[in-house]
């Protein structure tokens, strides 16, 4: 099963009502290249950029997030360049996979298209009828909702007009998935429906909510608590502060993995075959843990590290620019890979 995870595919990318035309210069280029040639990605990555926005404790993970893994990985097709799924999962399960796959995907679409760091990307809190993300780029403020769907993507296209209704953006995308289960290609087709009033937007927040978020998957428990204070705190007085958080000896209670020249902390997340047939974990690199302590938001800001995505001994990692590590395979990461 592991193996369908490594493997290169292909997604189409579909302009559904001429994004194209809309754009200039670098964005122009890159979208104009993916709708020629499809967005390469891994298996692992999909799950890698959705699973950041799943909210879990380190020894508890999110059980809709690991069954939608699981289910996902038993339909998706090995043969071939594009990304397909079969239709071996029972049909009640797709409905959460089908969200995963297209958070995932539109995720990295995202980053890909913007050239951004995915600790820019935040969720919009709050109830059903906000919308799913926001970032920002060149002083823009982008929004975009997701979707993905087995059949036809009009009825989600109305779906996602309506939650735009309450909201003011330079730019404002619904990147809606088209998930068939027949074996036909995976595409993402991208839209801009228009939008009206104001959401009030900060870089620091957004970043450091998804900061906090991963370390309760690394295992950072401490380091997540003590961002969360700052967070609130900005939420009451508008300033985030700018002494090292209190965090002490917690980094000695985990593991360093040893990635080429970087140095990751990671606890197992998951060690349970009863619920999936292999080990996930997150790992963080040492040097953001390093910035999160010392509260250097700028710094903070300005990271950005090279993807990877590669196999050893039947290991499988995937490195994003976040610096976040996901690892998937056969064994925890109980000593250097």
């Amino acid at each position: 099963m592991l193996k369908k995870f490594i493997k290169n595919k292909k997604i189409t990318v579909v302009d559904g009502d001429n994004r194209l035309g809309t754009t200039s210069g670098e964005l122009k280029r890159k979208l104009q290249d993916m709708l020629s040639n499809g967005m390469n990605i891994k298996g692992i990555q999909i799950f890698h950029y959705a699973s950041i926005h799943y909210k879990t404790r380190w020894n508890s993970y999110s059980l809709r997030f690991l069954n939608a893994l699981v289910n996902s990985a038993a339909s998706i097709k090995y043969e071939g360049d594009v990304l397909s799924l079969d239709d071996r999962e029972e049909p009640e399960l797709q409905r959460d996979t089908s969200e995963i796959l297209a958070i995932g995907l539109s995720n990295m679409f995202m980053c890909k298209w913007y050239g951004i760091n995915i600790n820019k990307i935040g969720k919009i809190p709050g109830s059903n009828k906000r919308c799913d993300y926001r970032f920002q780029s060149n002083n823009r403020l982008i929004i975009y909702e997701v979707k993905g769907r087995k059949d036809g993507i009009k009825a989600a296209l109305r779906d996602c007009l309506k939650k735009k209704q309450g909201y003011s953006a330079d730019l404002m995308y619904s990147t809606i998935c088209h998930l068939p289960r027949d074996g036909s290609s995976v595409s993402l087709h991208l839209f801009d429906p228009p939008v009206n009033d104001h959401y009030e937007y900060d870089e620091y927040y957004t970043m450091l909510n998804h900061y906090r978020n991963l370390c309760e998957k690394v295992g950072l428990t401490i380091l997540s608590n003590q961002i969360y204070k700052r967070i609130k705190a900005f939420e009451e007085s508008g300033d985030w502060g700018g002494t090292s958080l209190e965090v002490g000896n917690v980094i000695k209670l985990g593991t360093n993995i040893t990635l080429g020249n970087r140095v990751f902390w990671t606890r197992t997340i998951l060690n349970n075959n009863e619920i999936v047939p292999f080990h996930i974990q997150f790992g963080l690199d040492k040097r953001v843990i390093e910035i999160l302590e010392e509260w250097n938001l700028q710094k903070l800001k300005e990271i950005s590290f090279i993807e990877e995505v590669y196999e050893r001994d039947g290991k499988l990692f995937s490195v994003i620019s976040d610096g976040s590590l996901f690892y998937m395979g056969n064994e925890s990461l109980n000593e250097n890979p």
